[in-house]
């Protein structure tokens, strides 16, 4: 009994209660609807093509990586000697000719070690020139020096030859 209530009443029935009938001679709405339809179909799918081809041609350009891994061409610049850079004369990416000054390194340590070459060569010369002089001392002179020697120098004819710059005996 319930559901004749309700037939009767006109509670269900959808196509009276939208205002539209399904009769055939109704097609002037319903045509209407579909270019509607189709019209936002059309904006919609267009909106999407362009989207997608302008996805696809920015993708084209950028690169996204997550082992950065780089294929191309390097050329490494090792310095023959190794120092503190005091001056760079050059820029990133910037052309440079053979024999160019690209970096000034700082001359400090450099000329701590030249000096120091130096003291060893001199070192070095003062102990050649005093060994020599103690093999050409005559025997009996070695808390002397060779020229308080006097008349005993003559016994230091079998020395050898002097190195360059120490004094020959007697």
């Amino acid at each position: 009994m319930a559901v004749d209530q309700l037939q009767q009443s006109g509670a269900f029935r959808p196509a009276e209660s939208a205002g539209r009938s399904n009769e055939p001679n109704d097609t002037g709405s319903n045509a209407e609807g579909r270019r509607r339809t189709l019209l936002f179909a059309a904006i919609v799918g267009c909106v999407i093509l362009v989207g997608a081809a302008s996805f696809w041609l920015y993708s084209r350009t950028y690169e996204t990586t997550d082992d950065a891994q780089v294929d191309g061409h390097l050329n490494g610049i090792t310095a023959r000697i190794d120092g503190d850079v005091k001056a760079v004369h050059v820029e990133e990416n910037q052309s440079v000719q053979a024999g160019d000054v690209l970096v000034e390194l700082d001359p400090r340590d450099y000329e701590v070690a030249v000096e120091q070459a130096r003291a060893q060569l001199l070192k070095a010369q003062a102990g050649e020139r005093a060994g020599w002089l103690r093999r050409c001392r005559p025997a009996g002179a070695n808390d002397r020096r060779v020229d308080e020697l006097g008349p005993l120098a003559s016994h230091a004819t079998s020395c050898p030859s002097p190195p360059a710059g120490a004094a020959a005996c007697g």
